[in-house]
């Protein structure tokens, strides 16, 4: 299978310089024509299938590809945002405010945090690395020479890319630009090959 991981366009919340978590903002002014450019990019090509996170900032995303394509959306939860906890919804300088406790080394980061399950009330970081990866191996078996897009979220393609490439995410690699577009090659039989990262039709 032929994965192109889309994250979804730019939100309100990533205007605000929040994050969002399994908050649910749609997409911002400027995220709704990242939308539509991504979607032009990929008009006219073929796929077997359009799968989404059931957050609007997803599927709002997913929309127009979904009519450029003439390919309905299907939603699953499995490839929604990873559960924040307490920060959801919050700015990060007000969570270093909030909680010093666990920014006593200037150097820690959100992936420092989530990938040791330091949030409070986050979502247990093993459990999000076993849906997000279950979830691709399932979407392997379903369309092993297929071209598939799955429109989602930051976090769950940096789980995905961290257990391709064997980085420890708590280093956070990996930049992912709103409707940014990953192509991943999963062929039968042999190992993953990145084809693109982070290619963004309209950079904001």
């Amino acid at each position: 299978m032929k994965l192109f991981y889309i994250r979804h366009a730019r939100s309100e919340f990533n205007e605000q310089g929040r994050m969002a978590g399994r908050c649910d903002p749609p997409l911002s002014t400027s995220g709704k024509e990242q939308a539509l450019a991504i979607a032009n990019i990929l008009n006219g090509k073929e796929f077997d299938a359009i799968y989404s996170s059931p957050f609007k900032r997803a599927l709002q995303t997913a929309d127009p590809i979904s009519k450029a394509l003439s390919l309905p959306i299907k939603k699953n939860e499995h490839i929604s945002e990873l559960d924040m906890g307490d920060f959801s919804g919050e700015k990060w300088n007000d969570v270093i405010a909030n909680y010093p406790k666990l920014f006593s080394n200037s150097d820690v980061g959100f992936w420092q945090l989530f990938s040791n399950d330091r949030i409070p009330n986050q979502e247990r970081f093993a459990s999000a690395t076993d849906r997000v990866m279950k979830t691709i191996e399932e979407l392997i078996a379903e369309h092993p020479n297929g071209k598939c897009i799955v429109v989602s979220h930051k976090g769950v393609l940096e789980i995905l890319l961290s257990k391709i490439t064997g980085f420890d995410p708590a280093f956070d690699w990996f930049g992912i630009g709103g409707a940014s577009l990953t192509v991943i090659d999963f062929p039968v039989g042999k190992r993953p090959k990145f084809e693109m990262v982070n290619w963004t039709a309209v950079p904001f």
